[in-house]
């Protein structure tokens, strides 16, 4: 009989685990197949370089409707979207990219307004990147080899 209580026990732990398989098999091909569930004017038939195709919204809102229907507990939408832009993020491996939420970015840019000091590059947001207008003669910048037109990246 005690042999017969572990089989027991390892055939519905084996049963769970082949459950939890065949249930993520079967969303990730869910997933890749894509739902087409597109929110109401968020893309168009031909998106632009920058937007996100109708294909990959699809899959975004396919995963937020599974965690949504099947999670075992109930989740913060915000949350969520934040951690997969944050995810997005890292995904880059630059430690220096990060997300910011507006309010916080707000924040940030006015706590360190005015406190670079040292490169010596008088720089510019020009078409919405960092390029530099002149390097100081004799300063780091310059021996760098920094230049006027510099993009900074």
């Amino acid at each position: 009989m005690h042999f017969k209580g572990r089989t027991v026990a390892a055939f519905i732990l084996l049963t769970m685990v082949a459950s939890v398989l065949v249930t993520l098999t079967l969303a990730d091909r869910w997933i890749a197949l894509g739902s087409g569930g597109v929110a109401a004017g968020s893309a168009s038939n031909s998106p632009g370089q920058d937007d996100l195709s109708e294909k990959e919204l699809g899959k975004l809102n396919t995963v937020m409707e599974l965690i949504e229907t099947k999670y075992f507990r109930e989740v913060d939408r915000t949350k969520v979207l934040d951690g997969a832009i944050n995810g997005m993020m890292e995904a880059l491996d630059d430690p220096y990219s990060v997300y910011m939420e507006k309010h916080t970015a707000d924040q940030f840019s006015e706590s360190i307004e005015g406190s670079f000091t040292g490169v010596g590059a008088s720089v510019t947001m020009k078409d919405g990147k960092i390029t530099v207008e002149s390097a100081i003669k004799d300063s780091p910048a310059q021996r760098a080899g920094v230049l006027a037109g510099d993009v900074l990246l």
